[in-house]
């Protein structure tokens, strides 16, 4: 499945769609992923994107499942809770700007 597929099949807003692949462009952008961490990433991606746009976030089992298991909650968890450590200061940044808006 790709990211629209699961986005449309968990009823996301379409903003969630264009939010995480602007976050995924911006980590791609300065950073080199391998094709085993772009699917992390971009679950990561997914993950922040539903957290600001919809009432009801994605399930972080939901996104592992989707995977294929490949990659693991705690893996997805500890990426999520540490953006500083691979998007380079771009999407906190980016998500400080988001949390303002709602504010």
């Amino acid at each position: 499945m790709n990211c629209g597929q699961v986005l449309e099949e968990q009823n996301c807003d379409e903003d969630v769609f264009c939010m995480s692949v602007n976050y995924l462009d911006r980590v791609l952008s300065v950073l080199p992923l391998s094709k085993t961490q772009l699917q992390l990433v971009g679950c990561v991606c997914m993950f922040l994107a539903s957290k600001f746009t919809d009432t009801v976030a994605l399930a972080a089992e939901r996104l592992v499942m989707y995977t294929d298991y490949s990659i693991t909650i705690d893996q997805l968890l500890v990426s999520y809770m540490r953006p500083y450590s691979y998007h380079n200061c771009t999407l906190p940044i980016l998500l400080n700007a988001e949390a303002q808006k709602v504010m």
